[in-house]
């Protein structure tokens, strides 16, 4: 599931896809998974990504033959380049291209593995949670140690393990009361902490290496990454907190 959230007009957009990650109806099969949050001149920005950057996965990855990281950094390079083409033709005619922006995150799970990668402060955290014993589980330990408990009184008291037809039945004791007495279809909530795993890393200002590449890719522009004094960060031309 993706969403986004927007204060007033809606500048981002989500994308899910399911099926065939190449342009070959025998895959790899996954899901795709996109947020982009535009900022700026509008929505402009995430709605061309939304657009373009599937396809350009799904092409790639029919070219190198399998999904890999190369194929989503060439993607988004891709993107970019497309993106920075059409601003330069359509500026004229459309102003607001100039000031659209937008970040974006990608997640991809094909068979069991999970590809992410981002351009801005859009985050991907993983929730860990441990996996609870089924109850059926939990009942066959206590049965199993009841059966070893009567087998080791047998083997004390020398009663064969046969009993003749007509002795009285093995009266067991019963089981101990427990969580599933009165919720059978869930086990105690111990000690299951939910743990935040963080898969990426925040493309922003305030990262010294971004920094750094800002200022080689644009080295005669002196306001590329100013800093806000009151809020105590950086901002790239003193408006945006990250890169894209």
């Amino acid at each position: 599931m993706a969403a986004i959230k927007s204060d007033h007009k809606v500048h981002g957009h989500s994308q899910v896809e399911s099926g065939s990650t190449s342009l070959h109806p025998s895959g790899p099969y996954g899901t795709f998974v996109g947020i982009y949050d535009g900022h700026g001149g509008g929505p402009n920005a995430s709605e061309f990504i939304k657009n373009q950057l599937f396809e350009i996965v799904k092409r790639l990855t029919s070219d190198l033959g399998e999904m890999s990281s190369d194929v989503l950094d060439l993607s988004f390079l891709a993107v970019d380049e497309q993106y920075t083409h059409l601003v330069q033709n359509e500026s004229v005619a459309f102003p607001n291209l100039l000031s659209a922006g937008s970040s974006c995150l990608v997640g991809i799970v094909i068979g069991g593995r999970v590809y992410v990668a981002n351009v801005g402060d859009s985050r991907a955290v993983l929730a860990q949670l441990p996996r609870p014993k089924p109850p059926v589980q939990l009942v066959r330990e206590q049965v199993a140690r009841l059966k070893r408990k009567v087998q080791e009184s047998r083997q004390k008291q020398r009663i064969p393990s046969i009993r003749p037809p007509y002795s009285p039945p093995l009266e067991l004791r019963p089981l101990v009361h427990s969580h599933l007495d009165y919720y059978p279809y869930r086990r105690p909530m111990l000690k299951r902490h939910i743990q935040a795993i963080p898969l990426l890393t925040d493309h922003c200002a305030n990262l010294p290496y971004v920094r750094r590449e800002l200022m080689e890719l644009h080295p005669h522009d002196p306001r590329i990454s100013e800093y806000d004094h009151p809020n105590d960060i950086y901002r790239v031309k003193g408006i945006l907190l990250f890169s894209s």
